[in-house]
């Protein structure tokens, strides 16, 4: 997938899913998704649900790639039975200026704002993992639906008063909900960023489930909302053998945007 624009960053956002990278076996849905994140040819990705695991496979297989890394460990609180899927992470060919993790208002997952510099500008790259509509403790019950919709909108509002707005901002990452979900419109309605989605592969499903008989449940769970930078095209590949797909976008980023 080539960069469409000379001088544009590509930013992809990847849920790589936590139980996929088991050591021992042939490694044939890891390499699956490594290749599926080859495939993007970023500059910056954003990782959702690493595991001490990935990170162990990602640093060697992306070494010479991203020189540039960061890695945080999720530990399920002792109270709750959720599996590890709150493992959060950047890799990146430009130098990252900080990364701080803001834990979740809710008791859900981190998330992850990094700090890039792209050719001197800096760029703010907020990396998001909201809440499943599930239980505390992972169960599908009826109620979570509802529940946590209102958690997702609440999270995003708590991790944007940690970004500064007048600046070059790149949010990304699993949503567990549709752009047109209480967290998507606060970041495009209420903050007014745009969304590269939508500009690029609107409709374009980023999760897949399979059901039966072969068919799958496919929605758009994933975003790519930005500000102050100029965003030149999108996509999504649809590859790997995680239920995410990695979804990327390019940004022409300078002084003046």
């Amino acid at each position: 997938v080539p960069v469409g624009e000379e001088g544009a960053v590509r930013v992809c956002s990847y849920n790589v899913n936590f139980g996929l990278c088991v050591p021992g076996t042939d490694q044939t849905e890891e390499k699956s998704i490594c290749h599926a994140l080859e495939d993007v040819h970023a500059d910056i990705v954003l990782l959702q649900e690493t595991t001490p695991e990935w990170e162990d496979l990602f640093r060697f297989e992306f070494q010479s790639t991203f020189q540039h890394m960061f890695f945080h460990t999720y530990n399920v609180p002792e109270d709750q039975q959720r599996p590890p899927a709150g493992g959060i992470a950047v890799l990146s060919r430009f130098p990252l200026v900080r990364c701080e993790l803001i834990e979740s208002p809710v008791e859900w997952f981190p998330a992850l704002l990094a700090e890039v510099d792209v050719r001197g500008v800096r760029v703010q790259l907020l990396n998001l993992h909201l809440p499943p509509p599930l239980t505390p403790s992972a169960l599908p019950l009826p109620h979570a639906i509802l529940t946590s919709r209102s958690k997702r909108v609440l999270e995003c509002r708590h991790f944007q008063e940690r970004i500064d707005l007048s600046r070059p901002l790149v949010v990304a990452g699993d949503f567990n909900e549709g752009e047109s979900g209480m967290s998507g419109t606060f970041w495009t309605k209420e903050l007014a960023l745009g969304s590269a989605m939508r500009e690029y592969a609107r409709g374009v499903s980023t999760w897949n489930w399979p059901i039966i008989a072969g068919r799958k449940i496919c929605m758009c769970l994933d975003h790519i909302f930005y500000g102050n930078v100029r965003c030149v095209g999108g996509g999504v590949n649809q590859a790997g053998a995680s239920d995410h797909y990695p979804l990327y976008a390019d940004f022409v980023v300078d002084s003046t945007t």
